[in-house]
């Protein structure tokens, strides 16, 4: 599994994983409330390795997929995304997804275990499109940032000025001879910002940005938190709240 770098991490500092499952990634470190209120009072990071990730690029990917999703990609500019559903012919729906759409390809960020499943979808469906699809979800690692204090966090740690500023914009970035793709997205109801680089760039991000953030009150959490956070938040899930009833 791609998050091996981030599950040793996790192990050696103390993630609760959930009991009976081969999940990769901690239920929590030290305590849900706890990891709760410091996200919501100042910012936390976790792990996100395990979602979907599916990178279309060529001449038409962009009206194939115009197709294949109830939102517009095609008016789309580049470093910018969407929140759309994929449906079937009678309007159920196969699964949700963040579009972004990026200099020469777009990327799909799907629930975990779904990648496999929707990018066959697309392959079916691409008939005479000059589009690739590649499923990147074991070669790139994810990761988000969040809380009230993510913003000035990464202006001071990164020296980024151009910070994405409303949901789904994005901004890249070379570190660790490595791309970095940092895009907004809510996920828990506080500002925060997704992390896509390749496995092991990933990793060095992560632990940079924790090394860098611990004396501001930075820590990672777990799912189980994340649970909470955007339960809190009203942000509905595939397979949890919605499903193709």
């Amino acid at each position: 599994m791609n998050s091996s770098e981030f599950y040793k991490y996790h192990m050696e500092h103390g993630g609760i994983f959930p009991e009976g499952s081969d999940s990769h990634i901690p239920d929590f470190y030290s305590d849900v409330p706890d990891e709760v209120g410091n996200v919501r009072s100042n910012f936390g990071i976790i792990d996100l390795s395990n979602r979907g990730k599916l990178r279309l690029s060529g001449k038409e990917h962009l009206k194939l997929l115009q197709g294949m999703i109830t939102n517009d990609v095609v008016e789309l500019e580049d470093s910018k995304g969407v929140y759309a559903t994929s449906l079937t012919p009678k309007g159920k729906i196969i699964t949700d997804m963040r579009v972004h759409k990026l200099e020469g390809y777009t990327l799909i960020d799907l629930e975990p275990g779904i990648n496999e499943t929707y990018g066959a979808h697309l392959l079916k469906y691409r008939l005479s499109y000059k589009a690739d699809i590649e499923d990147i979800t074991e070669s790139h690692s994810l990761f988000h940032l969040c809380g009230p204090g993510s913003v000035d966090f990464l202006r001071k740690t990164l020296k980024l000025s151009n910070i994405p500023k409303d949901e789904f914009d994005s901004v890249k970035l070379n570190m660790h001879g490595g791309e970095l793709l940092i895009i907004k997205v809510n996920r828990t109801g506080e500002t925060g910002f997704d992390f896509y680089a390749e496995v092991g760039t990933g990793f060095k991000v992560w632990t940079d940005l924790i090394d860098s953030g611990m004396e501001d009150g930075l820590k990672p959490f777990g799912i189980s938190t994340l649970e909470t956070l955007r339960i809190e938040a009203g942000i509905a899930v595939l397979g949890k709240d919605m499903d193709e009833t």
